[in-house]
């Protein structure tokens, strides 16, 4: 078995209350030969403490403190300064099984693939025992970015993922704009041969309130929006066969953002584009035999319009309350 080297890179911003939880878990990996490039955004907290501290125990970890310049940006430096054959990244709030880098690894060698996925589990505590033990698929790029954009076996999320670290270059997340992975990991998976899957649950996703994507609407989330459709746009162009895969990826974007989207006021012009946006494709999605009847239903709850879709969301948190 090869023994490369893999780059573990972790951005961090005031997240004192978690960043211990995420470097133990890195730490104790199965596969030991990593090195962990934590990346101190500017934290005014003390995370980068903690950090420093668990550098001077472990040489492995390499600190690097820079002015706040956003979660792109973060990971953006921590590739620039990763010196392992393959990389991947974990959220700072996020932790992962001990198997996490021996199963993914172990896909790429195995099945001569540029990228490994894994299966994420959301909690909102500490948690381990996620399934386990799947069989492993393998995808061409082009099957790959189909399973992607219907969402049927993992999301765009940059996390939970391994991948050959060629693939990244001339490649940067957008600084300073949210749901950057949307706007990057589809051009990495484009640049792959082959693509590894295996159901098991080796990523913990801490859905965390204090979250930048959790915290209540501005404007700067239009960006998912934005970036889905360069992501359309791209996939319209390159693999027309995947048209409607992409035009339900974008659906649902436009879906997400309006449900959360105050009425009226400040963001009423917002608010017509999205509406513009779903009443484009919402006809194509609810065909498309490929999307199961829970995403046609949320779809078809769009002709109910703003009010409607954002009562229905509210209701359904309340019941997970």
């Amino acid at each position: 078995m090869q023994n490369d080297l893999i780059s573990v890179i972790v951005p961090v911003y005031n997240v004192e209350k978690y960043i211990a939880r995420c470097l133990r878990s890195i730490l104790k990996q199965t596969y030991e030969n990593f090195e962990v490039i934590v990346v101190d955004d500017g934290a005014t907290d003390e995370s980068g403490s903690i950090c420093e501290e668990f550098a001077a125990r472990d040489n492995r970890i390499k600190v690097i403190h820079k002015p706040n310049g956003g979660l792109s940006d973060a990971r953006n430096m921590g590739i620039k300064y990763a010196e392992g054959n393959y990389i991947t990244f974990v959220d700072s709030d996020d932790y992962i099984d001990n198997k996490f880098l021996a199963r993914l690894y172990n896909i790429c060698i195995e099945n001569h693939t540029e990228i490994a996925i894994c299966r994420y589990k959301r909690t909102t505590q500490d948690s381990s025992g996620g399934d386990q033990n799947s069989a492993t698929e393998i995808f061409t790029n082009i099957q790959a970015l189909e399973q992607m954009l219907y969402q049927k076996k993992y999301n765009m999320s940059a996390c939970a993922k391994l991948y050959k670290r060629e693939l990244f270059d001339g490649i940067y997340f957008p600084r300073g704009e949210l749901y950057e992975d949307v706007n990057t990991t589809y051009k990495v998976i484009d640049r792959a041969g082959r693509v590894g899957y295996c159901g098991d649950q080796l990523y913990y996703y801490y859905v965390n309130p204090d979250s930048i994507t959790c915290n209540s609407f501005h404007a700067g989330k239009m960006a998912y929006v934005t970036h889905m459709e360069e992501v359309l746009c791209f996939i319209n162009k390159k693999y027309p066969a995947l048209r409607r895969a992409a035009e339900f990826r974008y659906i649902w974007a436009n879906i997400h953002i309006w449900v959360h989207m105050p009425s009226g006021g400040m963001y009423r012009n917002q608010e017509k584009k999205i509406r513009s946006n779903i009443k484009a494709y919402r006809w194509n999605v609810i065909r498309d035999r490929n999307i199961g009847v829970k995403d046609k239903i949320i779809v078809l709850m769009s002709f109910g319009g703003h009010h409607f879709m954002r009562a229905v969301f509210q209701l359904q948190n309340r019941a997970k309350g």
